[in-house]
């Protein structure tokens, strides 16, 4: 099945936050903090083995936010100090914006009909603007982890991360398919 080129290019951010997501609304919901960290522990688990199983490759940042999520999960069963899961995203976020500094980390979110149209270069910049992006969300969640209660972290991370990520998202798909949009014309035009 083909998904659309949207879809396509969402997809894999979602599937990767969430057992985030989960962790958060069980926290919104009253489950507590230890509740919601082993579920979000064996959410993370379950996905590696899910793609394992599958056959689908796991990639690096998969393992690694997997191993984060069990050192700190484990840290906050064992101390009962929610501290420690706060501060994961830092670090999630911080690896993340790490790893986007690696040119052609988007490659793969691009739907084909796209990649025969897209710039090397453009890919680059808006990798780069992610890359700074998470940098940015890694030191704000870690402001806010030190400073506010775990409610207001909770509301924290279920708002600003997810709002900036999709807001980014947003702007660079629309930029991206107009000049792919372009680009397709111009090739029609020229064949014409």
């Amino acid at each position: 099945m083909t998904l659309p080129p949207l879809l396509h290019a969402a997809r894999p951010i979602l599937r990767d936050l969430f057992p985030t997501l989960l962790f958060i609304a069980i926290l919104k919901l009253g489950g507590g903090p230890l509740v919601a960290t082993a579920v979000a522990m064996a959410m993370g688990v379950g996905h590696i083995a899910w793609n394992l199983a599958r056959r689908v490759p796991v990639e690096a940042l998969q393992w690694l936010s997997v191993a984060l999520v069990l050192v700190f999960g484990g840290a906050t069963l064992m101390t009962h100090d929610p501290r420690f899961v706060m501060i994961k995203p830092t670090l999630v976020f911080a690896a993340v914006g790490a790893t986007m500094l690696k040119p052609g980390w988007q490659s793969p979110y691009v739907p084909p009909i796209a990649r025969p149209h897209l710039s090397e270069r453009a890919l680059r910049l808006w990798g780069y603007v992610w890359a700074a992006t998470m940098f940015g969300l890694a030191g704000a969640n870690a402001a806010v982890a030190a400073t506010a209660p775990v409610e207001v972290w909770a509301t924290f991370a279920a708002v600003a991360p997810m709002t900036t990520m999709v807001v980014l998202f947003a702007i660079q798909y629309l930029a991206l398919r107009i000049g792919v949009v372009r680009a397709i014309r111009k090739a029609r035009a020229a064949d014409a």
